[in-house]
């Protein structure tokens, strides 16, 4: 399920500091920081949704940075753009995403979030 691994893969980042060779070329896009916030808010809105009786959408205000480069990554990376999907200022799951593959990722990322700060260079 590669929905499941790019999602992985933003909670090793996150987690670790380590990024993926999958993130690599996003990270040399955007920079450390900015894919750092990034992935934190989609993991946060992530592990929130296991909490809510009734999904909501991440809202995104594209006068901030971070919600303008959400959009023009999930243009550039294939396969996140079918686990997320940008419409009307909102960040949701991609139609493509089966309930049982949202279950998945929810239930993953609420069990393996765990930030830490980040350490400056």
């Amino acid at each position: 399920m590669d929905s499941l691994k790019r999602i992985r893969d933003l909670l090793e980042y996150v987690n670790t500091q380590r990024v993926p060779a999958s993130l690599s070329e996003i990270k040399e896009c955007l920079g450390q920081r900015e894919l750092r916030v990034i992935s934190i808010k989609i993991l946060s809105w992530l592990k929130s949704q296991n909490r809510l009786l009734k999904k909501r959408p991440l809202r995104l205000n594209m006068q901030h940075p971070w919600c303008a480069n959400l959009s023009d990554w999930l243009k550039q990376d294939e396969v996140l753009a079918k686990v997320l999907a940008i419409s009307d200022n909102h960040c949701d799951f991609g139609d493509e995403v089966s309930e049982t593959e949202r279950k998945a990722i929810i239930i993953m990322v609420d069990k393996e979030y765990q930030p830490k700060l980040m350490k400056r260079a």
